[in-house]
């Protein structure tokens, strides 16, 4: 007899089931954007799993504690606090929470969150703890966790990547241990069978330690060369089947693929707002959209940055289009601001940028307000500077590489009036293109409320923060307002008859409102860098993209105005006094001296993508914060998948079918008779007829003759006899004969229909292959 220790043996299932069980979870805690630390997760996990396991095995107590708490709550609820409705309204604000995310409509709130986390502990315990706990199929947790878990890895959650690295290396450890069980099992077997027997039962318990060790050991191996394997991105490319896959799927085109970010086969492009999800007709403005979480940038600054991406000037009551303004191109690293240097340590604060591309690709260079150079790998390059000072880089930025900007940030309103600053409407070049109005689309309604706004604001900074205060206050911010009608002024249906949207609603309403004052106004799309996940390091996503205004505001020049309500103003020290100066330096000045930092002097690595000490450690920082996004249609992609494999498994037997089909007419006829008799018997067979493996075909025949007598002319008998005459004789079928047995295979395959149902026949013909 065989002795294996189970208290061992338990001890390593119960820690692959925790560590099962964690790993999948805190991937989709990271999805939901759970705020909680890693200790505080692990024992969440572990007291759930472990409630969620015992509760299994003891279904007993699981039926006395619902029952108890079931009598308890009733009690409560009749004698003390009535907490059920509230309790259900909460449930059902939970449940919508939830669906509405699926559905991508919004973000899990924040009070979901922990309560919806805990809930998927206890689904992916139940879900592992009857595999591994009432012996199960252990091959049933693929499904359950690599579907997620590369899928996840597909929408760009780096984290996946070890994720799946760590399930596979626990996987095989179990595939070991499940096939160390049957051997013994079957030695056991063999042994009892044999009547072997011992005066003290075996230990084998050396051998078990040996077996996980080696498990462990080949698993860790397995993974770690599949891990630290060099990958390629030149794999095999059919690219018509990419092509019908992109036509039936479109959302297939944005799962995770370096292909076309990559610079030997990507085509980088100028960045586009529609490309963010935030306006999906170029022509029309407005109406529900669904954004990505994907991450495209993190950013090395040390504040938070406007990144200007696309500056537009021509509103038509629709949408914005850019003006056809004058361009020039500059050198990399050569100054282009046009700024003179008492101006650069007088009016503004140096800020360098240096951006990093993550799946992403684009030849917009990003930057704050206002750039003055910009440095690469390959200095012999051109950068070609708008006159609004966006850049536009034609060789493009691919996936991982990255670039530093060199910014002169205007110092806020309060410091700039104080230290004098002098800049006119006057010196503005092609002023009209920024005092547009489309004045046939403006209504009176817009004019008058505009009136009423600014109505005793004494210059333009005043009627700007009027407007901007009003739109903030005043109006619900929201991904999906209803789509603008036909011949509305897209302003005038926010203002008056819709009364909320996303930030193109807000930005484009107090755009055309401060042009309506006579002030000059920029209409600007790009993203919004404020998510810090480290010291300096901000965290970019689709999801981050944003649009807001710049103004001309006398004397002071171009700043920046925030009218969109979900997102912070920034400091503009309008009561500043040099006399009474309570602003923290550093959120002055760079240095004391305003003194720029001299990038020039600092040493270049060829090696590096970035000319400037700051970036050539960007990996070790960025390795450290890797992404966490949230999926939008998971449930979606969950079906889909196997959908598709049920899919190609029906097409796959389909044409087995007829292929057999149309071998079999190629056969001679007494060939033809016998596969036919063949395909006759089986089909019999299901039906409950079967031949023992004893009996002749006559006498099966004659033993079920009666069952067939109402199907064809010719019943089994005959059919058997010409079986027979054809097989083992020198009978040669006519084409009547091979009509006959055609009619009563039908006949019989009818029955067999009837008698499975049509949903089960057809499943084990086409799917099963029966």
């Amino acid at each position: 007899m065989l002795r294996l220790s189970k208290k061992s043996h338990n001890r390593i299932i119960n820690i692959i089931y925790f560590l099962l069980v964690f790993n999948l979870v805190y991937m989709i805690g990271l999805v939901i954007n759970l705020k909680m630390k890693f200790p505080k997760k692990g024992l969440l996990v572990l007291f759930v799993s472990q409630a969620v396991k015992f509760l299994l095995l003891n279904p007993l107590f699981f039926f006395i504690i619902l029952t108890t708490a079931i009598v308890i709550s009733l009690l409560i609820n009749h004698f003390s606090n009535p907490f059920i409705i509230p309790f259900l309204d909460r449930l059902y604000f939970l449940m919508d929470n939830i669906m509405n995310n699926i559905k991508g409509k919004e973000a899990i709130e924040s009070n979901n969150v922990l309560v919806l986390w805990s809930m998927v502990i206890a689904i992916v315990s139940l879900y592992t703890a009857i595999i591994l706990f009432k012996n199960k199929n252990i091959y049933l947790l693929l499904p359950g966790f690599m579907i997620p878990l590369i899928f996840y890895w597909y929408t760009f959650y780096d984290e996946a990547y070890i994720s799946i690295a760590l399930f596979l290396f626990l996987f095989f450890i179990l595939m070991a241990l499940d096939r160390y069980s049957k051997i013994i099992n079957q030695i056991g077997k063999i042994q009892t069978s044999m009547n072997v027997k011992y005066k003290k039962p075996l230990n084998i318990n050396f051998l078990y330690k040996s077996w996980l060790k080696t498990a462990i050991i080949y698993g860790f191996l397995i993974v770690s060369i599949g891990l630290l394997l060099p990958k390629t991105n030149k794999h095999i490319e059919w690219l018509w089947l990419q092509d019908k896959a992109y036509g039936i799927f479109p959302s297939m085109e944005y799962l995770r693929s370096n292909e076309f970010f990559d610079k030997e086969k990507g085509d980088a492009a100028l960045f586009d707002f529609t490309h963010t999800g935030y306006q999906k007709d170029p022509y029309k403005l407005g109406g529900p959209i669904e954004l990505s979480n994907r991450k495209i940038m993190t950013v090395q600054a040390n504040d938070t940055s406007y990144l200007r991406g696309n500056i537009k000037h021509i509103y038509d009551g629709y949408s914005w289009h850019k003006a056809n303004l004058f361009t020039v191109d500059y050198n990399l690293e050569e100054d282009f601001s046009e700024i003179t240097e008492i101006d650069k340590r007088m009016y503004y604060k140096q800020m360098d940028i240096s951006i990093t591309h993550h799946s992403f690709a684009s030849t917009t260079l990003f930057s704050s307000y206002k750039p003055t150079e910009v440095y690469y790998n390959n200095s012999d390059y051109l950068v070609t500077v708008g006159y609004d000072h966006e850049l536009v880089f034609h060789q493009g930025v691919y996936d991982n590489e990255s670039y530093l900007i060199k910014t002169y940030k205007p110092l806020p309103y309060g410091i700039l009036m104080e230290l004098g600053i002098n800049m006119k409407k006057s010196d503005i070049d092609n002023i009209d293109i920024y005092l547009q109005v489309p004045n046939d689309k403006i209504t009176n309604r817009t004019i008058e409320l505009n009136n009423k706004i600014i109505e005793g604001s004494t210059n333009d900074f005043e009627k700007a923060i009027a407007i901007e205060k009003y739109l903030r206050n005043n109006y619900e911010y929201t991904l999906h307002p209803n789509i603008v009608p036909d011949g509305y002024d897209f302003i005038d249906y926010f203002l008056f008859e819709e009364k909320r949207g996303y930030c193109t609603y807000y930005a484009t309403s107090m755009a055309i409102m401060l042009r309506l004052e006579g002030i000059p106004t920029r209409y600007v799309e790009g993203y919004l860098a404020n998510n810090l996940i480290d010291e300096n390091l901000y965290e970019v996503r689709q999801e981050n993209a944003h649009a807001w205004v710049e103004a001309f505001i006398e004397p002071v020049g171009w700043m920046t105005f925030e009218p969109t309500p979900n997102y912070s103003i920034e400091p503009r020290y309008e009561n500043y006094s040099s006399s009474n100066n309570t602003i923290p330096r550093e959120d002055m000045d760079t240095d004391s001296n305003h003194t720029p930092m001299d990038i020039e002097d600092r040493p270049i690595d060829d090696k590096s993508n970035i000319k400037t000490d700051k970036l050539n450690n960007k990996d070790d920082s960025i390795s450290k914060n890797t992404t966490k996004e949230s999926s939008k249609n998971i449930l979606l992609y969950i079906i889909l998948i196997p959908v598709l494999i049920i899919l190609i498994i029906f097409i796959k037997n389909f044409f087995k079918i007829r292929y057999r089909k149309s071998q079999i007419k190629k056969l001679p006829y007494n060939t033809r008779i016998i596969y036919l008799y063949n395909d006759i018997i089986n089909i019999m067979e299901r039906l409950g007829y079967h031949r023992p493996s004893g009996k002749t075909h006559w006498e099966y025949a004659y033993e079920f003759a009666y069952k067939f007598s109402d199907i064809g002319e010719k019943g089994i008998i005959e059919i058997t006899d010409i079986f027979m005459k054809s097989k083992y004789g020198n009978y040669m079928p006519s084409d009547s004969d091979i009509d006959d047995f055609k009619i009563f295979k039908n006949d019989v395959d009818k029955r067999l229909k009837m008698y499975l149902g049509k949903r089960s026949y057809y499943y084990n013909k086409y799917i099963k292959g029966i």
